[in-house]
């Protein structure tokens, strides 16, 4: 009997292993101004991991504001010359064109020389002067890079650049198609609540939180679920960076047409798409113009949804999200 149990008991020890899921590999670092995360969940290694941050690093160097060997900070400094960039770089630059004038200048990666004044996310934020405000603005207009042949790219004098509401979803972007091409097949990529998801969990959508915008800890407990599969979810607001003074708020998403920070009656948007650096200029963009004129744009877009939430706790969403969007607090009134 011993000779007929031992092999089978050995038998169902394989099968258990090998039916048993794969651990998620989760890795996480500091980049692009954010914490980046990364979980794994099949075809794990640290290899593949160390390949996806490594991609990370090369987009980060290619568009900082500040580190001296980006091309973002050579064409800045480049006095109105033409310069040759990384075809990264040059990409970029397109899309961006291209959601500047999608969105009636609502994205402009030119506002660069308003945010160098507000410096805010630093010690030294503070507000401006109007004459510095009116001198600055007259330096912001997406319309005015010019792309060249041979990723040949050039931007007037005075003229500053900031990728910094775009290379995030680029990034996205960018680490999950290396994942695919490894064989992964369950992944999300979180890169400071700019969360792309790849496949899903056990045959289930992913759970993806909604930041609470009124907590006073950043990245804290979520206010809504949101249920996603291949898809991305961005979301801008004023709680991620901002200062007070006189009792007044001041954040860092910034009206292109007076330099002062946006005021309207939101309190975050999140864009849900199957792009994320669409998703990540176009949260920007839609925060920018308001509930009312946002929701247009949102409704005129193909594969676009959004989740609109007030300073008074209203949330509204798009009829795309009407079976993956759950609200957990009570204390929000959904529309």
């Amino acid at each position: 009997m011993k000779r007929i149990y031992i092999p089978l008991i050995l038998l169902m020890l394989l099968l258990f292993v090998s039916c048993k899921p794969e651990e998620p590999l989760v890795k996480q670092d500091f980049a692009l101004a954010t914490v980046v995360k990364i979980t794994l969940r099949d075809h794990a290694t640290e290899e593949l991991m160390d390949q996806l941050f490594a991609r990370l690093r090369e987009i980060e160097e290619r568009m900082s504001m500040v580190k001296k060997e980006s091309d973002v900070y050579k064409l800045n400094h480049a006095q109105g010359e033409a310069l040759q960039v990384h075809e990264d770089t040059y990409y970029v630059l397109q899309k961006a064109k291209e959601y500047f004038e999608l969105t009636g200048g609502y994205f402009d990666p030119t506002l660069g020389s308003v945010v160098e004044l507000w410096k805010i996310g630093t010690e030294e934020a503070a507000i401006p002067s109007s004459e510095e405000l009116e001198k600055a603005l007259t330096h912001v207009d997406g319309r005015q890079i010019e792309l060249l042949d041979n990723l040949q790219v050039r931007i007037p004098q005075g003229a500053v650049l900031d990728l910094g509401a775009i290379a995030k979803g680029y990034a996205a972007d960018e680490m999950a198609k290396i994942a695919k091409e490894e064989g992964v097949t369950s992944a999300i990529f979180d890169l400071g609540g700019n969360v792309l998801t790849l496949g899903d969990k056990e045959g289930k959508k992913f759970r993806i939180g909604i930041q609470e915008p009124f907590s006073e800890i950043l990245r804290g407990s979520p206010f809504a679920i949101l249920l996603l599969s291949n898809q991305t979810v961005v979301t801008s607001g004023d709680y991620e960076r901002f200062f007070e003074e006189d009792g007044k708020r001041y954040h860092h998403i910034l009206d292109f047409r007076t330099g002062y920070p946006v005021e309207n009656e939101l309190a975050s948007v999140s864009i849900i798409t199957d792009s994320s650096i669409r998703a990540d200029a176009l949260s920007t963009a839609v925060y920018a113009m308001g509930r009312e004129k946002g929701k247009a744009f949102i409704e005129s877009q193909e594969n676009l949804e959004a989740i609109f939430v007030t300073r008074n706790k209203k949330v509204s969403v798009t009829t795309g999200l009407s079976e993956s969007f759950i609200l957990e607090d009570s204390s929000y009134h959904q529309e």
